[in-house]
């Protein structure tokens, strides 16, 4: 496991640079590690797509990733979070998370958006629900694996920011 130090990452908005490198992370974990084939068909309906980043400024590499996307009917949705394997168990995940709901309350683009929604696995239902998202009812699938949706309604606080942990 690699070791984390205190400020030793930024979380913003993704560059064209970043944002491939996002992919290829999204791509490794989601893909071999859960088998979820990753494609761009959500990116085709969308409204609006924004991809985040969480960069080892001591490494200067992608080591986490999550999308914010504007589903319309006042949904925003966060997904495809994942960090490196390496540096999971640190909070890069919550504080990922933590970021895009900042974005998205504070990002005029979402300012229509008054619910945020979450994809999960079921064994990360009480992750989720820790950070204050409610389950939906049913758990459907995609690439064969259950998922439940989860929802969290936006609280409109102080501007997004380039968070250091």
């Amino acid at each position: 496991m690699t070791k984390i130090r205190a400020n030793s990452f930024s979380i913003h908005v993704a560059s064209d640079v970043e944002f491939s490198a996002a992919t290829a992370l999204q791509t490794m974990v989601l893909s071999k590690h859960y088998g979820f084939l990753v494609d761009k068909e959500v990116e085709k309906h969308a409204k609006r797509v924004v991809n985040i980043v969480a960069v080892d400024l001591h490494k200067k590499n992608v080591v986490g990733t999550i999308r914010v996307v504007d589903l319309g009917n006042r949904i925003a949705n966060l997904s495809r979070m994942v960090t490196h394997p390496d540096y999971c168990g640190h909070g890069l995940g919550i504080k990922l998370v933590e970021y895009g709901e900042r974005f998205i309350a504070t990002s005029p683009g979402f300012s229509h958006c008054k619910y945020i929604k979450i994809s999960t696995k079921p064994e990360m239902l009480d992750y989720y629900k820790d950070l204050g998202y409610l389950s939906s009812a049913d758990a459907t699938k995609a690439s064969k694996i259950p998922y439940h949706s989860m929802y969290k309604r936006i609280f409109r606080g102080p501007p997004a920011y380039n968070h250091k942990l």
